[in-house]
């Protein structure tokens, strides 16, 4: 996928969990549990209600879904997850995630 800067990585993540979400099985509980969680935090941070502690959580959820979900689709997860804050912190924090 190819954006602009006009798309905040933020939003892009947003609609990768929201796929990912939809898509999940609902097997394993990595994926059914913390997929839908992580949405929310993202979902959260994009309405400005980011708080202190958000990308940390968001890391840990990354490391779970990678080495605990039974598919692809769940251990996939983690790359969006841990590519988007590493390279585009700033985004995050302009949404007041830290």
């Amino acid at each position: 996928m190819i954006f602009d800067t006009s798309i905040s990585a933020v939003t892009v993540l947003e609609w990768l969990l929201r796929f990912f979400a939809r898509e999940s099985c609902g097997k394993c509980t990595p994926c059914r549990e913390c997929v839908f969680a992580a949405h929310q935090v993202i979902q959260k941070i994009l309405a400005g209600n980011g708080r202190l502690g958000d990308l940390a959580s968001l890391r840990r959820t990354a490391k779970m879904l990678a080495t605990t979900s039974l598919c692809g689709l769940g251990q996939s997860v983690a790359w969006p997850l841990e590519s988007a804050i590493e390279h585009f912190a700033e985004d995050f924090r302009s949404c007041g995630a830290q």
